[in-house]
């Protein structure tokens, strides 16, 4: 069976919920999570079926009981519930459930059609899970085959796919099918824009300040060297008794200053033309006037997510005013904490928080960071750190419930699709739980295993290490 056939089987086993029973949806609080529960729940209303969502950062045994504990008979889980997927057949099982996420699984597809758990995972598929569609566009496919009015909600999808990194100026298999009937639906544009710099009405130097896409440690968040940098490229500080903005520049100065900020980012290779410092953007046409492309949309919510406001990114979704404009505060929030991260991985790299040999650098965060963005500025970190290209970097951070959660990443460009199976490895001695992609994997142990895990990473790294220089 395709995997197109069982979403449309899913969708019609769906479709048979009696109106009157209310739908629970978990999804996970990141981007993807928050648009996938966006196009669920605005295919709800809709159909004027009712619903109830939580958003989680991690599902876990204990969770799962939970559930089983309460009324509801119908359950939806969005971008996550792949790694539990033996704990909810076991303690849902009188349930009828649909997971509908994309992370990497060891699962075999059932070929069950009367099955109550229905797992659309495209990597059951032979589908590349990590690069070809997101869970909001699962979640899209999904909903287009409950109503083909939800072809609307398309662009939530590409949203989805930007969140989790699988745009490289342009999209590939499923992404590219979503993509282009975002832009039927006239809900979305795209445009060939310049990278890093995604507003062209800020000053020049609050982008530097607090743009996410612009971070480059040691000058993020400090002004000075900001302004340095752009006095050593030829930009004045001011324009016509205003601050420069990226819209003030002649197209020499613009092309000049990104590809400094592009020779600093990712090398020299990135940058011998001029076509290499455009990339596509994605105009956004259906939120709210202020969001001009769906990458600013992306980092919105994510932020939302971060800080423990899904819901202020759900209702955003769902054109409510007043959450749009907490999420901008949220936002700015974010940038500071992110930043303020970044910097403390950075000015660590060399004390007894961090650990670096053999091919990987373990950084210990301890209670210093909040968990909740460790992905985020794992993955940033890792374009950024200045080390070769192609070093494990495992980050580990505690939240309030006495576990650690841990983020592993390659630096550079390098792509190692065996990070999800190889943190596994490391961390299944611990009862601890895994998930991910090719290309990005996380986890989360009890915090009284962290010294245990850490030296099981150290071992099982040198001995990757070990390998691939045999290879």
């Amino acid at each position: 069976m395709e995997f197109k056939q069982y979403i449309e089987n899913s969708a019609k086993a769906f479709n048979t919920i009696d109106k009157k029973q209310t739908i629970r949806i978990i999804s996970h609080i990141d981007t993807d999570g928050i648009c996938s529960a966006g196009i669920l729940t605005k295919a709800l209303i809709r159909d004027k079926k009712k619903f109830s969502v939580t958003f989680v950062n991690y599902i876990t045994q204990d969770f799962i009981v939970k559930l089983s504990q309460e009324s509801h008979k119908n359950f939806v889980f969005l971008d996550l519930g792949t790694s539990q997927l033996k704990n909810i057949k076991t303690y849902l099982k009188d349930k009828k459930v649909f997971v509908l996420d994309h992370h990497v699984t060891r699962a075999k597809r059932s070929e069950n059609e009367e099955e109550q758990i229905y797992h659309a995972n495209p990597s059951l598929f032979n589908i590349n899970s990590s690069r070809e569609i997101s869970a909001a566009g699962i979640t899209y496919l999904f909903a287009k085959e409950l109503n083909k009015k939800n072809m609307d909600l398309a662009y939530l999808g590409v949203v989805g796919a930007i969140s989790d990194l699988q745009e490289e100026n342009g999209f590939k298999g499923l992404n590219e099918e979503i993509l282009n009937e975002a832009v039927a639906s006239k809900k979305i544009i795209v445009e060939k824009g310049l990278k890093f710099f995604t507003s062209g009405t800020k000053p020049l130097y609050k982008l530097f300040m607090k743009s996410l896409s612009l971070y480059i440690p040691g000058l993020s968040g400090n002004e000075d060297k900001i302004f340095d940098f752009l006095n050593s490229v030829g930009i004045e500080q001011r324009t016509n008794n205003r601050w420069t903005r990226i819209s003030d520049l002649e197209r020499e100065q613009t092309e000049r200053l990104v590809k400094e900020v592009s020779r600093i980012k990712v090398g020299e290779k990135e940058i011998k033309e001029s076509k290499d410092i455009y990339a596509n953007t994605y105009r956004c046409l259906s939120i709210n006037e202020e969001i001009k492309n769906l990458k600013q949309l992306s980092t919105l919510l994510n932020a939302c997510g971060c800080l423990d406001r899904a819901s202020l990114g759900l209702g955003l979704l769902l054109g409510d005013k007043k959450s749009f404009i907490r999420a901008t505060y949220t936002l700015k929030e974010y940038n500071r904490e992110i930043i303020s991260t970044l910097n403390w991985l950075e000015s660590n790299k060399k004390t007894r928080r961090t650990i670096e040999q053999n091919g990987h650098i373990i950084l210990n965060a301890e209670t210093s960071t909040n968990p909740k963005i460790l992905g985020t500025a794992t993955s940033m970190l890792a374009q950024n750190l200045n080390v070769a290209e192609g070093i494990y970097l495992v980050t580990l951070s505690r939240d309030r419930n006495k576990k650690t959660k841990i983020s592993m990443r390659m630096t550079g460009n390098k792509q190692n699709k065996g990070l999800v199976k190889l943190l596994r490895k490391v961390i299944e001695p611990f009862e601890g739980e895994c998930g991910g992609h090719s290309n990005s994997a996380g986890g989360v142990i009890d915090v009284k295993y962290e010294q245990q895990f850490i030296e099981n990473a150290k071992n099982e790294l040198s001995k990757k290490a070990i390998e691939e220089v045999i290879e």
